[in-house]
């Protein structure tokens, strides 16, 4: 009986022990040892989604609907086709450096090229780059662009500028050559000079 006893306190004590470890914030169990929670069928969440290492009980999603959360934000696309033939890039959405002191932005990277074509810096301002959806034309700096291409402030050309099909004979196109604002014009396959403007 007495061992029986002993016993049982024994066991009582373990548990309150347990109880406590458990409940006490400082000694909280280690996520990232967690196995992988694989779902073999659709899942629907009716309500709000916060994904990442900072997502926390009680998130406040304001206006979102999935947030993702932590310090290294990144939404990656990989796409794994082996068929022949099939579109098979990878891409990434990236949301700020991960290095100190580095820059704040948006940007949307081929993964597979290691290229970064879009690049959206903070604080860029109203309209930055605007493409209307009734026409498809392109502002810059502007919400109504009445053009293809309309921008709204200073712009630089470091190239040629060309009026109509670069490959086309009767086009011209306009660069600057030592000095000179210089036009020519396609004739017979070639770009021949027709004046310039110091």
């Amino acid at each position: 009986m007495r061992i029986l006893f002993t016993v049982i306190i024994a066991l009582a004590i373990l548990s309150v022990s347990t109880f406590a470890q458990q409940d006490e914030p400082s000694k909280k169990p280690n996520l990232r040892s967690i196995n992988d929670q694989v779902i073999n069928d659709d899942l629907i969440v009716t309500g709000n989604l916060s994904i990442g290492w900072d997502a926390v009980n009680g998130e406040n999603f304001g206006d979102n609907v999935i947030i993702v959360k932590e310090n290294n934000v990144r939404i990656g696309f990989d796409d794994t086709s082996t068929e022949a033939g099939s579109p098979k890039n990878d891409w990434m959405i990236e949301a700020n450096s991960n290095l100190s002191g580095g820059d704040n932005y948006y940007m949307i990277k081929d993964v597979t090229a290691g290229t970064s074509p879009l690049t959206l810096q903070k604080a860029a301002g109203n309209n930055a780059l605007f493409v209307q959806g009734s026409t498809g034309n392109v502002g810059l700096g502007t919400n109504s662009p009445d053009h293809r291409l309309e921008v709204t402030g200073d712009a630089q050309v470091n190239s040629y500028v060309y009026f109509g099909d670069e490959s086309t004979d009767g086009n011209w196109r306009v660069y600057v050559d030592a000095g000179f604002l210089t036009f020519q014009l396609r004739e017979n396959g070639n770009w021949v000079t027709k004046f310039a403007l110091d």
